[in-house]
């Protein structure tokens, strides 16, 4: 018996010691109300760290997993802040959530114990991003408090407007006008900095701009810098982010700059110039080219991103009634629920059956997709049964 008891009580003291374990290799988070972490704050003369999360927020969760259990993380913030985790759409959450206008999430606050907010930061961060958004709360000279006074004063420092634009620019706020006076401040023959690249690689979204036309002209030079993929990435974020505009705007023109560039500068065989013909065919709701220019780019190229293929599989769907054009989307949701066994492509899947009329195989796809459909809510279970009903009166009317 006391064997027994020995044992247990060795393994419930194991038990209990685990958690501050687990804390001490990262951030410790208060537990408490809004006005204890308040008070704590002010006692240990402390700025709060607040995580703004929602349950349902996929990044939020990458940093519970990855960034938050960080060694580095847990000892610099369990120094120097008052950590504290609230969802905001429960409790407290929703007022604070107005009180600081958090519209996304995460969103990372820093404030002082009278709740005044001295700096922010949105969307997933690293351990590395998280540590500098850290330090830049606890530097006067780099919260966005300060950086907003200074700016607002009229100072035409680099450092502090390139601080000022970044800040704004990691908060989700508008960054462009501080951005464009840092710029302005910087001779071309420094475009190929560090820091403007930097620059160039968060705040440079315009064919015609100053910073993205060196970028393609020292394309070389910044390549052998910060790596060839890095600068092909944003060239091509740059180029599609311009034929969206050019087809919502329209403007023809953009759209041929943004083609003729993403044919001489984007070393990728073509792809993503076919890829965006397509895209803006369908944003220009031209849908004959759409089908043209969808049957050029997965004939010619090997796509295995389930949700590219789903959406041209829905898009012909919707849009195209010529049959051989009708099997080709099919083959591109046969691969797609392949490659994700998910609602999502089922359901077009399903429908593409429907269309075609082959419809035994709808039949059985049609009950497997409601069942998935279970977990997607009451819309889709509905909207599921609806279709598994056209399905058999059209069987039935065979």
């Amino acid at each position: 018996m006391r064997s027994f008891t020995h044992i247990f009580l060795l393994f419930a003291f194991a038990c209990c010691s685990l958690p501050t374990q687990a804390q001490s290799s990262g951030i410790r988070f208060f537990q408490g109300s809004w006005e204890e972490v308040l008070a704590e704050a002010e006692a240990q003369r402390k700025l709060i760290f607040i995580d703004a999360y929602a349950t349902w927020c996929g990044p939020c969760k990458m940093m519970d997993r990855n960034t938050f259990p960080n060694e580095k993380v847990g000892e610099f913030f369990n120094e120097h802040f008052v950590s504290y985790k609230i969802d905001m759409e429960k409790g407290e959450g929703p007022a604070l959530a107005d009180r600081y206008n958090v519209k996304g999430y995460p969103t990372l606050l820093f404030v002082n114990y009278k709740g005044e907010q001295v700096h922010r930061a949105e969307g997933y961060k690293s351990p590395r991003e998280l540590l500098a958004q850290g330090k830049a709360a606890l530097d006067p000279a780099k919260n966005k408090t300060t950086l907003e006074l200074r700016y607002e004063a009229g100072t035409n420092d680099p450092a502090t407007l390139f601080d000022y634009a970044m800040t704004l620019y990691q908060m989700g706020e508008p960054y462009e006008e501080v951005a464009q006076k840092y710029f302005a401040t910087q001779p071309d023959k420094a475009l190929t900095s560090g820091t403007n690249w930097e620059a160039i690689r968060a705040f440079t979204h315009k064919i015609d701009s100053r910073e993205f036309q060196c970028l393609l002209a020292k394309q070389k030079k910044f390549a052998k810098l910060y790596g060839k993929e890095a600068v092909q990435n944003k060239i091509i974020e740059v180029v599609e982010l311009n034929t969206e505009q050019a087809a919502a705007i329209p403007d023809p023109g953009l759209y041929q700059k943004a083609m003729k560039i993403a044919l001489e500068e984007i070393d990728d065989d073509g792809f993503t110039a076919s890829r965006l013909r397509m895209k803006y065919a369908a944003l220009t709701q031209n849908w004959q080219e759409y089908a043209h220019k969808a049957s050029i780019l997965f004939d010619t190229y090997s796509i295995t991103d389930p949700k590219v293929l789903n959406e041209a599989a829905w898009n012909f769907y919707l849009h195209v009634d010529d049959p051989a054009l009708l099997q080709k989307a099919l083959s591109w949701a046969r691969q797609s629920t392949a490659i994700d066994n998910a609602y999502y492509n089922h359901r077009t899947f399903t429908y593409l059956l429907y269309k075609t009329e082959n419809y035994e195989e709808a039949l059985k796809l049609a009950y497997k997709t409601r069942r998935m459909a279970e977990f997607e809510g009451e819309e889709a279970y509905m909207e599921m049964g609806e279709l598994l009903q056209k399905i058999k009166q059209a069987t039935q009317n065979r």
